[in-house]
């Protein structure tokens, strides 16, 4: 089904795949709105304004409209509720920041409390270390994991596990989200373990790499497979 869609979120979660992840932006409208980045809002919505400028009838009115995906045209496009409403009460939204306005947290908090849903139930992850950051200062509480991906150079340099460890523990952060993962082995892994922080990867596809990955310790996998790759690995969640 179309990624970042109640459809998509909501039969993950009836496939018992507790964790579930989904893009956000904030709208000049008020709205908090669930889709990738503007590339992808035009190829599935055909509108070409930005994200961040859409009016609040803007998003009220934007409906899936994709040949890839016809027999799902006319979705609307969700907002933070939208998620909400069709969280299960065992479910973790795992929550991107992608672009985030003053107002943001307090809508996210309102949204959260208005369906009845703990704070466990978000975990917040953002490239931007300040999306986080704001995110601490609205409330300590919430989970945040640093998004980042490595290459063969940032992987020896700024991005050791040493400087992050230090860089997010100063934030107050739970862990990191790293994509990159062939640059993962099971030293860079368990720096992270050692020092009690959560270790996530992005975006792992392939049975044989979320394998090898798992057996060297780390905590979560994004995949565009979950259901598939639970069952064919045997994972308990």
């Amino acid at each position: 089904r179309p990624q970042n869609t109640t459809e998509s979120m909501s039969l993950a979660w009836q496939n018992g795949i507790k964790y579930v992840e989904g893009d956000f932006h904030s709208t000049k409208g008020g709205d908090i709105v669930c889709v990738h980045v503007q590339h992808e809002f035009e190829e599935f919505y055909g509108i070409k304004k930005p994200i961040a400028s859409l009016t609040k009838d803007e998003v009220a009115n934007a409906k899936l409209a994709n040949k890839r995906w016809e027999k799902y045209n006319g979705l609307p496009l969700p907002k933070i509720e939208d998620i909400f409403k069709i969280q299960p009460k065992d479910g973790v939204l795992v929550l991107e920041i992608k672009d985030m306005d003053e107002t943001f947290m307090q809508k996210v908090d309102a949204a959260r409390k208005a369906n009845n849903l703990p704070k466990s139930a978000i975990v917040f992850i953002a490239f931007n270390f300040n999306h986080l950051v704001s995110v601490k200062k609205f409330d300590k509480d919430y989970k945040c994991l640093w998004l980042y991906g490595l290459n063969e150079k940032n992987v020896k340099k700024d991005l050791t596990p040493d400087k992050v460890i230090k860089r997010i523990k100063a934030a107050g952060f739970e862990g990191v989200d790293v994509g990159g993962t062939k640059f993962i082995d099971e030293d860079y892994v368990q720096a992270f373990k050692q020092a009690n922080l959560e270790f996530l990867v992005w975006t792992v596809d392939s049975d044989a790499e979320a394998k090898r990955l798992l057996e060297i310790g780390v905590d979560a996998i994004t995949t565009n497979r979950a259901t598939d790759m639970k069952k064919k690995l045997r994972l308990g969640r």
